[in-house]
């Protein structure tokens, strides 16, 4: 969709493609009436077509627009132009989590606990509000701007707790593989907000030691091992993580069971 750089698309000018994913493209844009920087995300032609990615894409504008907290991605419009469906949202100026890793090799301890509180934060105050689960954290939805903010974005696979959908019925896996927690992994249809928990541990491992969790030669493997494999523990990848840091990391990460007694995932060392 690079033809749409240099045009005008639903009052916005478009300047130059910034990514393209599962369900579309995002493109950096300017909004004139308020004269602003924008990410314009527009679903690809074909999902248009398809009833089920439509409610998905339109559920993200809905359920992102009601949400205003410094640390997640701000919704300003969405509608439907020309028979493409758009979504324009907050342009946050710098680079993804995944990008500042790829940098790094790994975090410093201090900047890995840091993005994790604001991510945290982020999830606490959805969840509080609306029963907000967001199903897909990872380093590639974290956003870091040049001014030092850290913002989660991309609620498309989002979802209410508390409100029964077809979109994520039991048997629809929903997530990242090298992030998913194993009641999403087994498609379970009563995941809370541990299930975001467990991915924003596993991407914390990821900040702390410069890989995921688990490996695989393909997305079955993986999740198969977060599913049946036993934790890896951070201390064999980083024999001198801080013991606190680590138990923290071991919490997060623990296998939540969806039914019975209540799983001790948490994000505390106590």
């Amino acid at each position: 969709m690079t033809e749409l750089e240099g045009q005008t698309f639903a009052g916005f000018a478009v300047t130059k493609l910034l990514g393209e994913g599962g369900m579309g493209s995002v493109f950096l844009a300017r909004q004139a009436v308020l004269n602003r920087p924008v990410a314009l995300k527009l679903m690809a032609e074909s999902l248009g077509k398809d009833p089920e990615f439509v409610a998905r894409f339109q559920r993200e504008a809905a359920t992102a627009a009601n949400l205003a907290h410094p640390n997640i991605v701000q919704v300003y419009q969405a509608g439907e132009h020309e028979g493409t469906h758009f979504i324009a949202m907050e342009y946050v100026e710098g680079e993804t989590l995944r990008h500042h890793i790829e940098r790094q090799g790994r975090l410093d301890p201090t900047e890995a606990v840091a993005v994790t509180i604001y991510i945290a934060q982020a999830l606490q105050y959805a969840w509080n509000k609306t029963k907000l689960i967001h199903r897909d954290i990872k380093p590639d939805n974290v956003f870091l701007s040049t001014s030092g903010e850290v913002k989660l974005g991309d609620l498309g696979l989002a979802k209410r707790a508390d409100i029964s959908t077809e979109l994520t019925r039991t048997g629809v896996m929903m997530g990242s593989p090298h992030y998913i927690s194993p009641e999403q992994a087994k498609a379970k249809k009563d995941v809370d907000l541990r299930a975001d928990i467990y991915s924003l541990g596993c991407t914390l491992f990821h900040m702390l030691t410069g890989r995921t969790p688990y490996e695989g030669n393909d997305a079955l493997a993986i999740m198969n091992q977060h599913v049946n494999g036993p934790p890896t523990a951070i201390f064999s990848v980083w024999p001198t993580c801080p013991v606190p840091l680590g138990r923290l990391v071991g919490k997060m990460t623990a296998s939540c069971r969806m039914s019975g007694t209540r799983a001790t995932r948490s994000c505390s060392t106590s």
